[in-house]
């Protein structure tokens, strides 16, 4: 049940971020990836700690 939470935070965190930067590269060219908000790499760190969680509870 953990696990399967964990991924799906996980994956929105991963759909934002991907967004984003492709929002970003769109309007601005490859300079928009500096640009980005803090926002954008605050969901960048919840969809690491939620992957790894994820994988950390695959043997339980």
């Amino acid at each position: 049940m953990l696990s399967n939470a964990l991924l799906v935070v996980s994956v929105i965190a991963l759909a934002i971020v991907l967004v984003a930067g492709v929002r970003a590269v769109l309007e601005r060219g490859l300079a928009g990836l500096g640009k980005m908000g803090a926002w954008v790499y605050a969901a960048l760190g919840v969809y690491v700690l939620a992957f790894a969680g994820f994988l950390l509870t695959q043997g339980a």
